[in-house]
């Protein structure tokens, strides 16, 4: 099965792509003194952008610069945020052993790379990064987990009776997603010909899905791919996700011009999906209302945090 990147994450490289140019590291933000940089923001801004994405409606999302500015803000809150939490464990009394630092380090290197360390030093050379500043990220990710384990976990619970009202009201939330068999093919935007020789193939009785799987030369596919049973909703880019959900089991989608691309998506076939029972789903259930009712009191805790805090930011003229 074949899989090309320029599917999944073509909108991602149009925000990507308008993002500013890196330039000079520079302030961003001042935490109770402590400064937040510019590089800071961007090392970690992927997430953010997805996140964006999935948030915002679909006419928003076609201007990459709102998208940027969106994930821009949220990712410099998050790191300020970090630096209240950091700043709280230094002022107190907790302390974690020595050795937790070196033994995140190893099982991340063991986990991320399989143990090569040279592979890690070139990917940190890639981002302009050493050593020495990704041991201090991996120090911070400790230090919040184990102040939010403290301060708010603790207090975290979840009622049977809680776990039966939320079967109750919104039962469809813990059906789990029905997959979709979705092929996908890409052609050079101008193509024309190129794309309709491709349909009228289908047409005629070939299946799109073994086109797409091992396409020739002469099919001038760019890139395409057979990519089996999938939820659309997490693995496609939104605008694909809605193309394939709006389909009907065997059909073909317009051709879809984004960029320098132009894509043809077919939903092949849909799994059919059997409700749980309660029983089967109370575990599922009751983690979600866990980790919901944790992130609204980490965000309180934070907000709190944030109150007492002297919060300067300096944000980019071409934000």
């Amino acid at each position: 099965m074949k899989r090309f990147a320029p599917v999944l994450l073509s909108l991602f490289a149009a925000a990507a792509c308008a993002a500013p140019p890196v330039r000079v590291d520079s302030l961003v933000a001042s935490v109770n003194g402590e400064p937040v940089t510019l590089s800071e923001v961007q090392g970690s801004l992927r997430p953010f952008l997805a996140e964006a994405r999935r948030a915002m409606p679909a006419e928003a999302v076609r201007d990459p610069r709102t998208v940027y500015r969106v994930a821009f803000t949220n990712a410099l809150a998050e790191l300020e945020n970090r630096r209240l939490v950091v700043q709280k464990y230094r002022e107190g009394d907790l302390r974690m052993p020595d050795y937790a630092v070196d033994r995140e380090a190893a099982a991340n290197v063991e986990r991320l790379y399989g143990g090569d360390m040279h592979a890690l030093q070139l990917e940190l050379g890639r981002e302009g990064r050493t050593y020495a500043e990704w041991k201090d990220d991996l120090e911070e990710n400790l230090i919040v987990r184990m102040m939010r384990q403290t301060f708010v976990n603790g207090s975290v619970h979840v009622s049977p009776a809680e776990v039966v009202r939320a079967w109750e009201t919104r039962r469809s939330d813990y059906v789990p997603a029905a997959r979709v068999h979705v092929a996908i093919a890409v052609f050079p935007a101008g193509d024309a010909e190129a794309t309709a020789a491709f349909l009228g193939r289908v047409a005629k009785g070939e299946k799109f899905e073994a086109l797409v799987a091992e396409p020739s030369d002469e099919d001038r596919i760019l890139g395409a791919g057979d990519y089996g049973w999938i939820d659309p909703a997490a693995e496609l880019a939104p605008a694909f996700a809605s193309t394939i959900l709006a389909l009907r089991d065997g059909r073909i989608s317009p051709p879809m011009v984004v960029g320098d691309h132009q894509y043809v998506l077919c939903r092949v076939a849909s799994e059919k999906v059997a409700e749980p029972t309660l029983a089967e789903a109370w575990d599922r259930i009751e983690e979600d209302l866990w980790t919901k009712a944790s992130d609204a009191l980490y965000r309180d805790w934070v907000a709190g945090l944030r109150a007492g805090a002297a919060i300067r930011e300096f944000l980019p003229e071409d934000l």
